[in-house]
């Protein structure tokens, strides 16, 4: 509602005209969060960004784990407006992702009310909740309390928690947020240092974790944040809390007359002047995260008599997304008008398939055959007036693990699955499976990102052992065997600048080796007896000591990085024409913003780059940002290997990432995804299967193969990188691919000349031999000659760029 109003003061003949009343918000009166992964970044966590929601809609604030909560108020009192659209009164806006059309990503908040009945502007009266869909359910527990320790860590580490139904667990710490997770005291001095309690109504979560990498939380009914995106402008026609669709502006439209108090009965209220959002369920979803309510703004609600539309509807609670063949269960549904229980009103329940279930006039349903069954509940005085939901009916009978080999390295970890079958061999996915070692001394079960990994942890031999809970007896074990620690690694890894990649991705091995000689003006002592383990900094190293400018790489550790170890000049060019990109650790002085990141799988580092260890098959990404000051996005592709053979499958993932610097000079990471539904380029020309167009999936996953042997550049959405493909010898085999150019004499023993009649130059090239390693690299200029007599024997490869494409050319070193 948007009311203009004028006040007259005659004080000494002059009228003072006071400014209309805003739609948005117009203070942030408190700011309470609960321990999460944005808690303490910029982005989204910190009083400074809460303020970001006044005045609009487009801001954006994280609550945190369950209970945390924000409270503010407007300008003026939001009435319950009797001729507001479909009865609501304010839409709260935040941030649910879409895919497909359906919310696949919502995090759902609890929203109270004040008035300010002692009228001091302060939000000091009685809080009144305003009971959505689920208020009713019997999964939502009130009176619900939680306790979060600090660990006290400067950096993330699991937060644990403890409730009042005696359970016990932890906000846990991931890879793309490195700050403390519990509220720090330099942005909220008020909260308690050792520990902080919430209470509230506690919601069922509604986490999806049956794709590890499609992890999904399904939109509750009516009545909670978080739940609906946001529409188009004007935000103060709100959307039919009542119906699937979007009308108006989106978002999350509530009603005050659905207040009750602490008791659960309804109050009426007039108006209110204060409301409180707090994160309302306490989950996990692995890789992304607790469950943590974003807020971008709210906006009062414009009366329009006319703008009417379904005001009944129906809402069932949360089923099983999979049961077993002849389980019984009894699926609740409620029924409401204007969002007030209806508890006179009579459900009928229905099922799209009665060889697949049936559910009787009790309302019992009762799996009798597998598949996916359609479960709908409709109000029996207008069956239009429905909600449904599906659930897989399935059959288990085996369990298979699921592991790339059954030995490993002390001090390394290997990912590990599971693979449930029905009695016909299919896959059932999503069903809970639980791990365990015979010992833990030896073989541990840990955890990155969500997904289960078995870790080296002393020499010897121990069983992994998974089995699905609800069915004990169905279980697989096999026997691992933990070798002793490798003295070197084998890791994967990409130096780029804004420009261009100055080290396409390869494989090498680095084991430990001083790296003091490659440390300027350092305080610290950097070799071998100060490092015992390879770090990062080793691999950066390792990689430029085969490259002719090795002696110009340069890490720092001044005060720009805080005095740790960060990676200051990287040259790049060939020997003859070097130039530099320099980084300063994340300083924040205007003139020194420029960094260079080191990206180790899904953790990114400005600095310590001697204390981030490495283990075998890590992914590592050194690239440059010109501005720590500016949020940035980084997106990559990468492969299962880097050298196949012809016909062999080859996965590659495209992916990308959101990132800004937080107080601390650490790097939180806001929003990662798969990059979907591109095309995939080889060598510049779209990949192409049984006739159609390649493209990456939902995951960002697409699978290649190749016919012909050579250097593949892949490239997707303007990222890329080199597969090796080790086809036939002869240098006499047919290439598909059309050659603009040619080279001789071959067989060569001192020198090769590229010949070129349609591309004059200038020409980069690459030398790669039948390993799949770079032995040369330069330009060609006015001479296109190139110099390999220092080349081993044998066949190798001569990568051209040129600004039509990229060419591969065989030839043979004598």
């Amino acid at each position: 509602m948007r009311t203009y109003f004028v006040i007259i003061i005659f004080t000494m003949g002059t009228a003072l005209e006071c400014h209309p009343q805003s739609e948005f918000i117009s203070r942030i009166v408190e700011f309470h969060p609960a321990p999460g992964q944005f808690i303490n970044t910029p982005a989204w966590g910190t009083p400074q960004r809460a303020e970001s929601l006044v005045g609009g809609v487009r801001g954006g604030i994280s609550l945190g784990g369950y209970g945390g909560y924000i409270v503010v108020d407007f300008d003026h009192t939001i009435e319950n407006h009797p001729d507001n659209p479909y009865g609501v009164d304010f839409t709260v806006f935040g941030n649910p992702l879409v895919t497909g059309g359906e919310v696949t990503w919502a995090e759902p908040g609890i929203v109270m009310v004040m008035r300010d009945e002692n009228g001091n502007g302060k939000a000091d009266d009685t809080w009144y909740e305003l009971a959505g869909s689920d208020h009713y359910f019997s999964t939502t527990i009130k009176n619900y309390g939680i306790t979060y320790i600090n660990p006290g860590q400067p950096r993330a580490v699991d937060v644990p928690w403890t409730d009042n139904r005696r359970q016990t667990g932890f906000v846990f710490a991931n890879s793309f947020h490195r700050q403390p997770y519990y509220p720090s005291e330099a942005h909220f001095p008020a909260i308690e240092r050792n520990e902080i309690s919430f209470t509230g109504t506690l919601l069922k979560s509604k986490v999806d974790l049956s794709n590890p990498d499609f992890i999904r939380y399904y939109s509750h009914g009516f009545g909670y944040v978080d739940n609906v995106p946001v529409g188009e402008a004007p935000y103060t026609v709100p959307d039919n809390p009542y119906t699937r669709a979007i009308e108006g502006s989106g978002g999350d439209a509530f009603d005050i007359d659905w207040a009750v108090d602490s008791h659960g009965d309804h109050v009426h209220l007039a108006g209110i002047d204060f409301i409180k959002i707090y994160t309302a369920v306490n989950a996990d979803a692995a890789a992304l995260g607790e469950i943590s309510t974003e807020i971008r703004g709210i906006a009062d609600v414009a009366p329009n008599k006319a703008l009417t539309g379904q005001l009944r509807s129906v809402a069932v609670a949360d089923v099983p997304r999979n049961i077993e063949v002849e389980t019984v269960i009894r699926p609740e549904a409620y029924a409401f008008y204007q969002g007030k229980l209806q508890p006179d009103e009579v459900i009928v329940w229905s099922v799209n398939d009665d060889a697949l279930a049936e559910i009787d006039e009790n309302g019992f349903l009762t799996a009798r055959a597998p598949g996916e069954v359609i479960l709908t509940a409709a109000l029996q005085s207008d069956p239009s007036v429905r909600d449904e939901v599906s659930l897989d009916i399935i059959s288990p009978s085996a369990i298979d693990i699921v592991i790339a080999t059954a030995t490993i390295r002390v001090n390394t970890r290997q990912e590990i699955t599971a693979l449930v079958k029905d009695r016909q061999g299919a896959e059932i996915p999503g069903l809970p499976v639980a791990w365990r070692s015979s010992d833990t001394s030896v073989l541990g079960i840990e955890s990155e990102d969500g997904r289960p990994q078995v870790a080296g942890k002393a020499i010897g031999e121990a069983w992994l052992v998974v089995n699905v809970p609800s069915i004990p007896a169905l279980s697989d074990s096999l026997l691992i065997q933990v070798l002793p620690e490798a003295s070197a690694r084998r890791v994967y890894i990409t130096i780029k600048d804004q420009q261009e990649s100055i080290i396409r991705r390869r494989l090498i091995n680095v084991s430990n080796f001083d790296i003091n000689p490659y440390v300027e003006d350092r305080s610290k002592n950097y070799g071998i007896d100060a490092l015992t383990e390879v770090t990062t900094a080793h691999v950066i190293a390792r990689l430029f000591e085969n490259e002719a400018f090795v002696s110009d790489l340069r890490f720092r550790d001044d005060e720009h990085g805080d005095g740790q170890l960060y990676l200051w000049r990287v040259p790049k060019g060939d020997a003859s024409v070097v130039t530099y990109v320099y980084g300063f650790g994340g300083s924040s002085q205007p003139n020194h913003r420029g960094a260079w990141l080191v990206k180790v799988n899904e953790r990114t580092y400005v600095h310590d780059l001697d204390q981030v260890k490495i283990g075998e098959g890590d992914e590592v990404v050194v690239y440059h940002i010109a501005d720590t000051s500016e949020p940035w996005k980084f997106s990559q592709v990468t492969s299962d290997t880097d050298t196949v053979s012809t016909a062999e499958p080859v996965m590659i993932r495209a992916s990308w990432s959101s990132h800004s610097f937080d107080g601390d000079r650490e790097i939180a990471t806001e929003r990662s995804g798969p990059v979907s539904d591109e095309i995939v380029y080889v060598n510049g020309i779209a990949a192409q299967k049984d006739g159609d167009t390649i493209r990456t999936d939902e995951t960002g996953h697409a699978e290649l193969t190749f016919e012909q042997g050579g250097l593949k550049e892949i490239r997707v959405n303007n990222e890329w990188l080199f597969i090796f493909v080790k086809g036939d010898f002869p240098v006499s085999v047919p290439e598909v691919e059309k050659h603009t150019l040619s080279l001789g004499p071959n067989p060569a023993s001192t020198y090769i000349r590229l010949i070129s009649k349609q591309h004059p130059g200038p020409f980069s090239y690459e030398v790669i031999d039948m390993r799949g390693n770079m032995t040369l690299k330069g330009h060609l200029r006015h001479e296109k000659i190139i110099n390999i007599e220092k080349l081993g024997h044998g066949l190798h490869y001569l990568v051209i760029r040129h600004t039509s494409g990229i060419e591969t050319l065989k030839f043979i070193k004598q």
